[in-house]
């Protein structure tokens, strides 16, 4: 069926555009965006910039965990204790940078998809996971310090707090 008025080419885009589920139809024009390769790159910078803080993390888990192995060697008793489960909660943090490294390099992975290039909501959703990611990265980092002054204190003798 015609309406009169209407050329072909018009009336197939409109019969295109109707066939397209919603989320496509934003996504068609969401792709066009001149800033929009501009907010792609900015993404994928900050992700480098996270998977860089990891490795670094890792290593200083490491170390510390290396450090902990030592010291247990020469410990006795409730001492060793102490060492191992900070040794165990090194490795543990070590292990989780690890893994939001992983999280992170999948993730950008994902985003040089075309796909999720033209899709506007998964863009925002993945915005929000590097955000968090990126706190999470924070997070590990002041924890690990953290860690790093209870190792030093360990082995230390303690102020009586009575």
């Amino acid at each position: 069926m015609r309406i009169p008025g209407m050329s072909i080419t018009a009336g197939l885009a409109a019969a295109l555009m109707l066939a397209l589920p919603a989320g496509l139809q934003g996504q068609r024009t969401a792709h066009h965006d001149p800033h929009h390769g501009q907010q792609m790159q900015q993404q994928m910078a900050r992700m480098q910039q996270m998977q860089q803080r990891m490795p670094r993390i890792m290593d200083r888990t490491h170390q510390l965990s290396q450090q902990m192995a030592q010291r247990m060697q020469g410990a006795e008793g409730q001492m060793r204790e102490q060492h191992r489960l900070m040794q165990g909660m090194c490795d543990a943090m070590g292990e989780m940078a690890q893994q939001a490294k992983r999280i992170m390099e999948r993730s950008q992975q994902m985003m040089q998809d075309p796909a999720f290039q033209r899709d506007r909501e998964m863009q925002r959703d993945m915005e929000r996971l590097h955000e968090h990611m990126g706190d999470m990265a924070e997070r590990m980092e002041n924890s690990l310090q953290l860690m790093e002054r209870m190792t030093q204190r360990l082995g230390q003798p303690q102020p009586d707090t009575r």
